[in-house]
């Protein structure tokens, strides 16, 4: 199955639901949120524990890392019990079309980006424009879009940060919102209605910080995606966490532990030379540091073959707070590349990690 057509397959919480079932008798949600819409999860593969977990989705706009999951999720190849969540975030994946309907609470008709613009002026209240860049809201929703296709600018919620630090009178309002929407994150290569193929969810903060689905892991009382999460992986104690997302360039890169044991050094590298050994290729700090910007780039010390140490962020993450009693990587490919190349360079490094996580335990 290509992933093309997988996109009319799970582009609902309903189909993604269906399509799960069909390969995995344990479907169970850990939680449900906005609209009645569930995060759900799917055992497979053998029963051997500790557990492996794949999760993806956490931004549910990098679709490569979803397809990545629902492949090993048709094929886990391991005889160790495997849950995947491969959608962290389910209105998110549902698409900005859909996620402005959900707040207007009627449909509408929105092609061309002067549609966007149209919607947020003429039915919310816009906090603000500048350039090609607007925030507005409708009912309990936050939207920030931009019209132009600067890479940088194209990053909506890097740009919402450095708007809000100039602009702190618009942090009280975008607080207030039950989420801020933007339709995507980096210029990755779609097929068809880029309206129609996830949307980033964020949550602004009453300090002001915009975070994601990837964010929050370490608050007292996180959005209901990230506690459900938080507290399956507590219960569950997997040995193994793989987190599939999309970051900058055309490498493949993975985010490990400052400091490891042999066998987790062991998987990280397997992963690196599993994708070097199907013609993929491994990213560069060259490469990325351009794109982090000197604020990402603190704590993310280039390892070799691909491997980061967790950035000063990562105390907020999934990956990050994981890793307190489990081996986990968080999984990055290139959002320049295909989707089906993006898909591919996660499911070869994700097979190669559970590989070696099976050898050595």
């Amino acid at each position: 199955m290509n992933d093309e057509s997988l996109i009319e397959q799970v582009d609902t919480n309903v189909k993604l639901r269906q399509f799960m079932e069909r390969y995995s008798r344990s479907v169970f949600p850990l939680g449900t949120t906005l609209g009645g819409r569930e995060v759900l999860c799917a055992q497979v593969g053998g029963a051997l524990e500790p557990a492996v977990l794949i999760t993806a989705g956490a931004h549910a706009d990098e679709l490569g890392g979803v397809y990545a999951a629902l492949r090993l999720l048709q094929r886990p190849q391991t005889q160790r019990k495997v849950y995947v969540v491969p959608n962290r975030d389910p209105l998110g994946l549902e698409g900005f079309r859909r996620y402005l309907q959900f707040a207007l609470g009627s449909s509408l008709d929105m092609r061309t980006p002067q549609d966007v613009v149209r919607v947020l002026k003429g039915q919310g209240t816009l906090f603000y424009e500048e350039g090609t860049f607007l925030i507005s809201q409708i009912n309990d929703f936050g939207f920030a879009f931009d019209v132009g296709h600067d890479f940088r600018t194209s990053s909506v919620g890097r740009h919402l940060t450095s708007v809000l630090k100039q602009h702190p009178e618009l942090v009280p309002p975008l607080s207030a919102c039950v989420r801020v929407i933007a339709p995507y994150n980096l210029p990755m290569p779609r097929y068809g209605d880029i309206y129609n193929q996830a949307a980033r969810t964020m949550i602004v903060s009453a300090e002001g910080f915009v975070g994601n689905m990837n964010r929050f892991f370490d608050q007292d009382d996180p959005p209901l995606e990230v506690a459900v999460l938080r507290d399956f992986v507590e219960d569950q104690r997997p040995g193994l966490v793989l987190d599939l997302h999309e970051g900058y360039g055309r490498g493949f890169y993975v985010y490990v532990p400052q400091q490891r044991d042999e066998l987790t050094a062991r998987i990280a590298r397997s992963m690196g030379q599993a994708v070097t050994a199907h013609g993929g290729q491994t990213a560069t700090p060259e490469e990325l540091l351009p794109y982090w910007g000197e604020q990402l780039a603190v704590g993310r010390v280039f390892q070799g073959d691909g491997m980061f140490t967790f950035g000063a962020e990562s105390g907020q993450s999934f990956g990050g707070t994981t890793q307190k009693h489990s081996i986990a990587f968080t999984q990055e490919t290139g959002g320049l590349n295909p989707v089906h190349w993006r898909a591919d360079l996660h499911e070869w490094a994700a097979r190669a990690a559970i590989a070696a996580f099976e050898a050595g335990t």
